[in-house]
């Protein structure tokens, strides 16, 4: 029998873009850790080792040893830890996380292939190995979309337009790859043309799954609209992709988030473009919100259980992104009302004099710097919700872009062209 809930010390160990799943967690058990193992090197930084401190509720540590035996369970909301998370488990405690299956997100050539091989269908592609031979590729190639394995601090996905107008993103890379441009495995992907893209986020318990699940359309890097719907509702094409990965999580003792992007044309057909193998980025600052009983789903999963997802705000929900050109390279103040402070999630958080701060780390120049989620009993008062709360958000060169949920609202009506009707 579980200890209760309320009486549990729990783990979180990331690198400080999940640190609102800390602070959810924070409200319902009797003590969080959090650690960040990105600064240990041999030149730590400020920045790095102080994300995670001055939150209330939340105990930042420098290393999980000295308190090991007197926590409970583990949460690893993110990638690369996955051995880790194996050894704890071997070790007797409960983990929230992929384990070894992250590497079904890691390596993204070999993904494609298994699920090609388990009648998924997948875009087709070429895999070529090193920026010189990625160039010869694309000589004379137009209108393609450049992913990779791996190394995603060098080279985010990408679409390709053709030689004369997008020859500078490879030039950039032969500079910042350097002697290790012909290293890097690229995959280059054809679009699926006269399509919609949608997506669904699961909570997988070895080879089973929680009983319901948020469907929805991101507008990337700008927002998210979903709806909690139950495993039988959903569209035909997520049950098929989730009956093949199925034995897949099995194998791999799988006990975390998973969410996938598919985009879907008029003859049905529905082609797995991506999964993430961990907490994605959207719908988790909804999630926290969104389910009300969230930190119950995560406890009873990092035990092997099968959980049932509550959802007694509503079963709709939106976030928005929230941005700063002046976050990619300095500490950025954020404010906003204390009412609303549930629904303000900030990576990289460090609260220091009452004030709220994302800090950059490990030089990387990330202008995406949290959300604002909102939930409700129907999809039209989320976004009410939402674009109030944005309203109240302040800081020097924060941006919210709220009209990107009427974009997303757009996409969702196209989607019922292709017959999906999700809301």
């Amino acid at each position: 029998m579980l200890k209760p809930l309320k009486d549990t010390i729990v783990c979180t160990s990331d690198y400080g873009s999940f640190l609102e799943v800390a602070i959810r967690l924070s409200r319902d058990v009797k003590k969080v850790y959090f650690c960040n193992p990105s600064w240990q090197h041999s030149y730590p930084r400020w920045n790095e080792y102080m994300v995670g401190s001055g939150i209330e509720g939340v105990e930042r540590i420098d290393t999980i040893w000295p308190v090991f035996d007197e926590i409970d369970w583990f949460v690893f909301p993110d990638l690369f830890q996955g051995e880790f998370q194996d050894w704890l488990r071997s070790k007797g405690k409960a983990v929230f996380g992929a384990g070894s299956g992250e590497d079904l997100e890691l390596y993204r050539d070999e993904f494609y292939d298994v699920m090609e091989q388990s009648g998924i269908d997948v875009p087709e592609r070429q895999v070529v190995v090193g920026l010189d031979k990625l160039r010869a590729k694309l000589e004379k190639t137009k209108d393609v979309y450049i992913k990779t394995n791996i190394v995603r601090g060098n080279l985010e996905t990408f679409h390709w337009d053709e030689m004369k107008l997008s020859k500078p993103i490879l030039d950039e890379l032969e500079h910042s790859l350097g002697i290790f441009k012909n290293e890097q495995t690229f995959i280059i992907n054809t679009p699926i043309h006269d399509s919609v893209e949608y997506g669904g986020d699961f909570f997988c318990i070895n080879d089973r799954f929680a009983d319901r699940a948020t469907v929805g359309i991101e507008i990337k890097d700008a927002c998210y609209a979903a709806k909690m719907i139950s495993l039988g509702d959903m569209p035909a094409g997520l049950r098929k992709i989730n009956k093949a990965l199925s034995p897949i999580f099995g194998m791999h003792g799988y006990k975390g988030c998973y969410s996938n992007e598919v985009r879907v044309t008029k003859d049905k057909k529905n082609y797995f473009l991506d999964m993430t193998a961990r907490c994605g980025q959207p719908p988790t600052s909804l999630q926290t919100e969104l389910i009300t009983n969230y930190s119950q789903v995560l406890y009873e999963i990092a035990n092997g259980l099968v959980p049932e997802i509550e959802t007694k705000d509503g079963n709709f929900g939106v976030q928005v992104i929230m941005k700063s050109e002046w976050a990619a390279e300095e500490p950025q103040p954020i404010y906003f009302p204390k009412k609303y402070a549930r629904f303000v999630k900030i990576k990289n958080l460090v609260v220091q004099d009452g004030v709220h701060y994302y800090i950059p780390t490990n030089n990387i120049p990330m202008k995406e710097i949290g959300a604002v989620s909102a939930v409700g009993k129907t999809l039209e008062e989320a976004i009410n919700l939402c674009k109030e709360i944005c309203e109240e958000v302040k800081g020097f060169c924060i941006k919210l872009d709220c009209s990107a949920l009427d974009e997303a609202m757009d996409e969702v009506n196209k989607l019922k062209e292709f017959g999906i009707n999700l809301f």
